[in-house]
């Protein structure tokens, strides 16, 4: 197969300092409370992943985001800063290193107390492809319902962490010193 018909980006590496300048490049020419870019193929200029969207989106002091909801869900990473989000209706709060879900259609807006990156994977390249991604902006921001607290502790004390392979279940690590 030649080199510009492979199915995935020749590159191994996207340095944070690239993304780095590239989101302050954008919020000098756009404005706004956040940015967002997309890792992309250099070859097609498709998504680096064929079947996953990767984008780091930069959020900005003074404010909320607006609400916003697609289809598809969305893993958000925090690589850097602190804030909260609104995931419909229910505030999260997070730091470096936190990471937490947006479901399809579940409207989410952000808000930081110092300038913030996420990282983010979704399902929005598949959804492209099959043309049914969607997403909007919405008007007014979400009446913050609920408080996420995060447990402290394992569910169930005494648990044994189970690996499932199809219909199988066995107990991880089996005879290993733990």
């Amino acid at each position: 197969m030649p080199a510009d018909t492979k199915p995935y980006s020749p590159l191994l590496r996207y340095p944070y300092a690239q993304a780095d300048a590239a989101l302050e490049a954008l919020h000098e020419q756009n404005g706004g409370q956040s940015v967002t870019l997309e890792y992309t193929n250099p070859v097609t200029g498709g998504p680096a992943i064929p079947t996953i969207t990767c984008q780091m989106t930069r959020v900005y002091p003074g404010g909320p985001t607006p609400s916003h909801r697609q289809t598809g869900g969305r893993i958000h990473t925090v690589f850097r800063g602190r804030g909260r989000s609104v995931i419909g209706g229910t505030e999260f709060e997070w730091g470096p290193g936190d990471v937490f879900v947006v479901p399809s259609w579940v409207p989410v807006e952000h808000e930081v107390t110092e300038t913030a990156d996420l990282f983010i994977g979704s399902d929005q390249a598949v959804l492209e492809a099959l043309h049914l991604h969607r997403e909007e902006e919405l008007s007014e921001r979400q009446k913050v319902t609920d408080v996420f607290t995060p447990r402290t502790g394992p569910e169930v004390p005494d648990a044994e962490p189970i690996l499932r392979v199809g219909a199988l279940a066995a107990p991880c690590l089996e005879g290993a010193d733990r």
